[in-house]
Order: structure tokens, then C-alpha cells, then sequence
């Protein structure tokens, strides 16, 4: 698959496609899993994206001063690559997150935000995956998006965090030291955490 491979659009192009024709070529194999399994050669279009983009997915939204930095050809080119994956295997989280990224570099944040909702977040994940979506849509001016993604969270912090010290002092009462300092040790970690401050 390296054929092509010269830095040109065209090239990267020509890369993606021998990337996602393998890909197709190797469907079959995946026929008889569950549609939540993560499929045969499930990379492939992630692989196909990177080629036409030639960057990784974390690099594909905005830098800190705002500029973009995969300009908007290569990036739609990378997002059909990630949604003919994503068709084939909707529970893949890996495809997701990065065709959420594809999605907030073109500033399409409604797709995003769908995606992202559409990945049943944990609350305990929040501070590590809301990162993937809340500074480009702040940083695109979508503020009603950014805080539908903090909804969760707050609801979280309201309710959920309420039960944390009667857990602690229930799995204390039953000799359960491990799990008493796990629950404070996750309350304290909440409780300074950067999403716990904007909700």
C-alpha cells in the first residue's frame, strides 16, 4: 500500500483508497460477529484517514491559536473514510472518537456532539474523554453544545456525588478497606477536577 505514497493530496488519496479496497475486500470475515465486536480490520479506514490526512486524529481540530490544521479537502476525504467504517462497525469507540474529531475540524459540532452522546460516556470517564469534545466547541463558539456535554456531568455532580461518603462508611462497616478509600479517593479526585469546576 505504499505505492503513491509522494506527500501530494493526490497521493495520500490513492493510499486511502488501496486502504479502504483492502478493507472491503476483508468484510466477510467479520459477517458472523456480533455488531458490538470490533470487526476485521476495523483500522483500516482509521489507517485510510491518516493517510489522506497525513496526521493523526488527535492533531486533526484546532491548535491553541485557532488555526486549522488539516485543511478542509483531506479532512472530508478522512471522514468518509471514517464513516464507511463506522457503518460497518457502530460500536467501534476507536472510529468514533476519531470521526468526532474529523467532524469538529470541519466545524460540523451537531455530528459531533451526536457521536460523542452516542458513545454511552461513563461518568467516571467524563474527565478524560470530554476533553475530545468541549475545548473545539468552545473554541468554535458552540457554547449550547458544550454544555448539553456537561449536562451529564452536572446531573453527576448533583446526585451522584451524594451517595459517595455513605458508601464509603458502608464498605468501612463491612471491612471493606479497599473500596472505603477507593470511593474517597475517587470523591476527592471529582471534587478537583477541571469538568467538576464548570459544572
Amino acid at each position: 500500500c505504499r505505492d503513491g505514497l509522494d506527500g501530494s493530496i493526490e497521493g495520500r488519496l490513492q493510499i486511502a483508497k488501496q486502504w479502504l479496497d483492502v478493507y472491503q475486500e476483508h468484510r466477510p470475515l467479520s459477517a458472523s460477529l456480533d455488531v458490538r465486536e470490533r470487526g476485521h480490520g476495523d483500522a483500516l479506514p482509521l489507517l485510510a484517514a491518516e493517510a489522506v490526512a497525513a496526521t493523526s486524529p488527535a492533531d486533526w481540530v484546532y491548535c491553541t491559536d485557532g488555526l486549522r490544521l488539516v485543511a478542509t479537502k483531506p479532512m472530508v476525504e478522512a471522514v468518509i473514510s471514517l464513516e464507511v467504517g463506522r457503518s460497518n462497525s457502530p460500536h467501534n469507540s476507536q472510529l468514533v472518537l476519531a470521526l468526532m474529531q474529523g467532524y469538529l475540524s470541519l466545524g460540523a459540532t451537531t455530528p459531533a456532539l451526536q457521536l460523542y452522546e452516542g458513545l454511552d460516556v461513563k461518568h467516571v470517564q467524563c474527565e478524560s474523554l470530554s476533553h475530545t469534545l468541549l475545548p473545539a466547541l468552545l473554541l468554535l463558539g458552540a457554547t449550547a453544545q458544550a454544555e448539553a456535554a456537561l449536562r451529564p456531568v452536572q446531573r453527576f455532580v448533583k446526585h451522584g456525588m451524594n451517595d459517595v461518603a455513605e458508601s464509603a462508611l458502608l464498605a468501612f462497616q463491612h471491612d471493606n478497606c479497599v473500596q472505603a478509600l477507593e470511593f474517597l479517593s475517587f470523591d476527592r479526585t471529582v471534587r478537583s477536577s477541571w469538568w467538576r469546576a464548570m459544572s
